[in-house]
């Protein structure tokens, strides 16, 4: 990422000009949220009897949709544990719904825009600015409403200047 934000924000500080440049940058992000969704799954409540691939879910009824199972699916990924932001590059065969760490639908994050929009440009900021050491090695994910480490996430930044 740092070859990219060096090239697109030729050392300036970044901001919304710079967002469609960022294309290596959103790909990490995009890769990180796939292996790691802020939310492992969604729960939808269908108003009425719903017939699904020969199964009748009733009217009130609670369906859940796991970001996290369906991110790391097989079928629909190859290596789906490996980070690999590249597999967004390029043309998308998966079906629509094999990637939604914000929801989908009408009941799609209203944030989402404005969480990618700030995501790219901190991840961009920060990596202009310092260069990551990863300290932690390994963690597991405690579900809750939100997923999260099983410990502190332990970084060690270098200043690049």
């Amino acid at each position: 990422m740092f070859k990219e934000t060096q090239s697109v924000l030729d050392g300036s500080p970044p901001g919304p000009e710079h967002l469609d440049e960022l294309t290596h940058t959103e790909r990490v992000i995009d890769e990180a949220l796939r292996l790691y969704p802020p939310f492992h799954a969604l729960a939808r409540q269908p108003t009425e009897d719903v017939a699904l691939d020969g199964y009748t879910i009733p009217e009130g009824g609670v369906v859940y949709l796991s970001q996290y199972v369906i991110h790391r699916d097989e079928q629909w990924w190859d290596e789906p544990s490996v980070f690999r932001p590249e597999r967004f590059a390029g043309e998308d065969d998966r079906p629509k719904f094999a990637f939604f760490p914000f929801g989908a639908g009408p009941r799609r994050c209203l944030g989402e825009g404005f969480a990618r929009t700030e995501a790219k440009l901190a991840v961009a900021g920060l990596t202009q600015q310092f260069e990551f050491e990863q300290l932690t090695e390994t963690f597991e994910l405690q579900i809750g409403g939100t997923a999260l480490p099983d410990r502190p996430l332990e970084l060690r930044a270098h200043s690049r200047e």
